[in-house]
């Protein structure tokens, strides 16, 4: 492993845990959070949120096609699946500030990936 690849490494961990980190830290204000987000869209707050998840998943694939240029097809598969699995979560939680929950672990699972 090259130095540079080593560093690169060590960013994208401490990204990881910081953000674990601060999503473990703040549990008890997303209910707060939520309301003032969902009231500052005018109770279309879950509307803004797969709008959010929509790009990020546009995102992850146009790193994958364009930065990255990958040309393995199973990363594709992986990447699929994960997002139908995401959808699927979306799809059977019911309480929308359970559904951010959801989304920092989406892209926790997106780090990592």
């Amino acid at each position: 492993m090259t130095r540079e690849t080593h560093k690169s490494r060590i960013f994208w961990w401490t990204i990881c845990v910081a953000y674990i980190t601060i999503n473990y830290a703040t549990l008890g204000a997303m209910p707060a959070l939520w309301d003032s987000f969902n009231a500052f869209f005018r109770g279309r707050g879950v509307w803004v949120q797969y709008t959010l998840y929509t790009m990020t998943g546009l995102m992850v694939f146009g790193y994958l096609t364009w930065f990255k240029r990958e040309q393995r097809i199973s990363k594709y598969l992986i990447l699929v699946g994960i997002i139908a699995l995401f959808l699927m979560m979306l799809k059977l939680e019911k309480n929308p500030g359970e559904k951010i929950h959801m989304a920092q672990y989406g892209l926790f699972g997106i780090l990592l990936f």
